[in-house]
């Protein structure tokens, strides 16, 4: 009996052995593909951080996109005769330009803007560099020819309109460089007094008013130029303040 009791002790510690051997070996070969696991998902979690470089990147590509239409299709004043703009009476009132010189073999060409019993002579040029204003003639009645005079000849000039029209970019106006613009969208489509104009360039302008800071939109539409300027209010308020009502004879 002492013996087979021996020997049965043997085989049943061998059988609890052999249980708990299987034991530790199978959880350690579960932890282990548990491991592999975790190690696998993070392997192909994306990095967040890459992701935030790529969103980033997209982010500034969109903001630095290039307008493919050249800037010359948007200069006002060039492509008709007469331009009639009509204005809120506060900001603007209405608006009667008439080109009187076309532009000459360096893109130089006066215009006169009515207003009321105002009549005022603007000379522009058209370069590879923008679209300037080079001086301006108040209190203008009789026809002269003004694109070659000392004030249209200086170094003062306002750039109206760069030719980079990248989008986001800004540029300062102004013949003291005083005015600070925006290049900042371009609008599929917009609506004014009835017609619908195609690509649309928007110029935002910050300026500085006794009621506080204002903002001016100025919307460029190829061929016609400028058909609308709005002005936004220190509180948010928006208005048209002058827009185009009509545009006629081909100067070309």
């Amino acid at each position: 009996m002492r013996v087979s009791f021996n020997l049965n002790m043997r085989k049943f510690i061998t059988f609890v052995l052999s249980i708990m051997f299987l034991s530790i070996s199978n959880g350690q070969v579960i932890q282990a593909q548990e491991n592999n696991i975790n190690d696998s998902q993070q392997d192909e979690l994306p990095d967040s951080s890459e992701d935030q470089e790529i969103n980033d990147n997209v982010d500034d590509e969109s903001m630095s996109q290039q307008i493919s239409i050249s800037f010359e299709e948007f200069v006002p004043y060039a492509n008709f005769i007469n331009y009639q703009y009509q204005g809120d009476q506060v900001y603007f009132d209405a608006q009667d330009i008439i080109m009187e010189y076309s532009p000459d073999s360096n893109g130089i060409f006066q215009v006169t803007s009515f207003s009321g019993q105002e009549a005022i002579a603007y000379v522009y040029q058209i370069r590879d560099t923008g679209f300037y204003e080079l001086a301006s003639f108040n209190d203008y009645y009789v026809v002269e020819d003004l694109r070659y005079s000392p004030e249209a000849s200086d170094n003062d000039e306002s750039l109206i309109l760069p030719s980079d029209l990248t989008i986001g970019s800004s540029f300062s106006s102004g013949y003291n460089k005083e005015k600070r613009r925006k290049v900042s969208e371009l609008i599929s489509s917009y609506d004014v007094g009835g017609q619908t104009f195609n690509d649309v360039l928007r110029i935002e302008e910050q300026a500085q008013e006794d009621s506080g800071s204002v903002t001016y939109n100025y919307y460029f539409a190829p061929t016609v130029g400028i058909i609308v300027i709005e002005r936004t209010a220190s509180d948010g308020t928006t208005q048209r303040v002058l827009q185009l009502i009509s545009a006629q004879g081909s100067s070309q």
